[in-house]
């Protein structure tokens, strides 16, 4: 067990190898642990949290869909944030986030469901498949 969890945890390492951070192009609103209680976990409504590192190469390739999602007209009562770990790993702890990138909906601040973004990307379209059933 020991030895599945090492190279497990060596395979996530090997595949976010440590590039530029990422800027946000505005589509998705950077959280930090207040504005995640207060827009996420308080909030009403439907909201999906991108959690990620921005030195994380698989993150970066998922991102895109991240934004291209939340630029939807049909999904434009969501809302979208990104939690980096680097930043806020706090958040990461107390939600069980253990690895990323993943993209997590919550209902009324409830968790319901999370897409993982490692291997290849999650479109759009499999994004916006997923959060509609929560409007």
């Amino acid at each position: 067990m020991k030895w599945t969890f090492f190279i497990a945890f060596s395979l996530l390492l090997l595949s976010c190898k440590k590039d530029e951070p990422v800027e946000s192009n505005g589509s998705l609103q950077v959280l930090n642990d207040q504005t995640f209680q207060s827009n996420v976990k308080n909030g009403t409504g439907v909201s999906v949290v991108f959690y990620h590192a921005a030195w994380c190469s698989i993150c970066k390739d998922q991102r895109p869909h991240v934004e291209s999602a939340a630029e939807m007209s049909s999904l434009n009562a969501v809302f979208f944030g990104e939690i980096d770990h680097v930043d806020y790993e706090p958040v990461f702890d107390a939600e069980g986030v253990s690895f990323f990138p993943q993209i997590w909906i919550y209902k009324d601040g409830v968790f319901k469901e999370a897409i993982n973004g490692a291997g290849s990307p999650t479109t759009s379209a499999e994004i916006e498949q997923a959060i509609t059933p929560y409007l």
